[in-house]
């Protein structure tokens, strides 16, 4: 059973065990957090099923039954919201598809994931594969700053 709470930070553990055929027991092998996999739980989801699933199995989901305590109107899911964004966002929508079609943007995507595309090797002892791979990502997002708006504007005020 796993009991998830909401905004509380996780860290995967990987534990193996070596069964021993003598005895019939098992033994903990290996037991390894693995912190780079490291999360905050949330509670609020995107597909209507999956809060539909929750709220007919949480008792604690009262504010999504019918009864309880009215939600604002992000959380309530209808297909016409689903079918058409709202104005602004349809706008933001438009401008990001515009971003993606010119060719600074197409070329720096397509570098960065060649950065990633070969960081992989199953014959690198375990140090290797992760200074590899931190190491092609420390490329991508170095390439990915050239780019940061925050970078490329003064915002100091005119005076």
């Amino acid at each position: 059973m796993v009991i998830l709470r909401s905004l509380h930070k996780c860290c995967p553990v990987l534990i193996i065990y070596r069964f021993e055929p003598e005895n019939s027991t098992f033994t903990k092998f290996i037991e390894k957090e693995i912190t780079c996999s490291t999360f905050i739980t949330v509670t609020a989801y995107q597909n209507s099923a999956v809060t539909k699933l929750k709220v007919d199995n949480n008792p604690f989901a009262k504010g999504f039954r019918d009864g309880g305590r009215k939600r604002s109107r992000c959380y309530q899911a209808s297909e016409e919201s689903e079918a058409s964004p709202p104005p602004a966002k349809q706008k933001y929508l438009q401008a990001t598809a515009a971003e993606t079609n010119s060719s600074i943007f197409s070329t720096l995507f397509f570098n960065t994931l060649n950065y990633f595309q070969n960081w992989y090797n199953p014959n690198m002892t375990s140090n290797e594969l992760i200074e590899n791979y931190y190491s092609h990502a420390f490329q991508a997002q170095n390439s990915m700053a050239i780019f940061n708006p925050q970078n490329n504007f003064n915002f100091e005020s005119q005076q």
